[in-house]
């Protein structure tokens, strides 16, 4: 972070911060960007959702923070695509804004370690994730592309995953762990038995 920083303060540069998972980081020390470096505050625009850490996912409600300059000529490109915020989301939020995610925080914590314990006894390198609740795991072992791995993966072991190609990154693949723990340990168990049939 403070690497971009530098530099966006050397060119003149904006930063966008995607802070929709600061809210799900599990590790100690996690830094924001904006409080980081208050010394760009006129150059940072802070994008933050109630999707991720209060379960909202769908409803597309967020917000951002910015200077004046940019909020007004984001306002004028956002009065074009969106005519208001439906006022049961807005109800949603305000409670939302009252509950404390660190219950799901742990939980989702928990999901992590298990996830990647049984993706490692499978013999998928996996990076522990530092928040949010997806798994990256490393499949170029198993002789397949991505793409063809997780379509045979919903078709013979229906598990539904997500290709690295989506995100750039042939040889691996997304597993979310934002479901219920039976429903997780049942998904994993259908990968294990698929890997061991290959």
């Amino acid at each position: 972070m403070d690497a971009v920083a530098d530099v966006a303060a050397e060119r003149g540069l904006v930063v966008v911060c995607d802070d929709v998972y600061n809210r799900l980081c599990y590790e100690e020390g996690y830094e924001r960007f904006a409080p980081r470096h208050p010394e760009l505050r006129d150059q940072t625009v802070v994008v933050d959702s109630f999707s991720k850490p209060w379960a909202m996912t769908g409803w597309r409600l967020g917000w951002l923070a910015a200077a004046p300059a940019f909020k007004s000529q984001i306002q004028k490109m956002h009065q074009y695509l969106v005519s208001s915020v439906p006022s049961f989301l807005q109800e949603a939020a305000v409670v939302a804004l009252g509950c404390d995610v660190e219950p799901m925080r742990q939980t989702y914590r928990r999901r992590r370690d298990y996830v990647v314990g049984r993706l490692e006894q499978m013999g998928l390198p996996v990076q522990r994730p530092a928040g949010a609740f997806y798994a990256f795991p490393d499949v170029r072992s198993l002789g397949m592309g991505s793409e063809e791995l997780c379509e045979r993966l919903i078709r013979e072991a229906g598990v539904a995953c997500v290709p690295g190609t989506c995100f750039g990154s042939e040889g691996f693949m997304r597993l979310s762990n934002c479901v219920g723990d039976a429903d997780l340990k049942l998904g994993l168990d259908r990968i294990e038995a698929f890997l061991a049939r290959l």
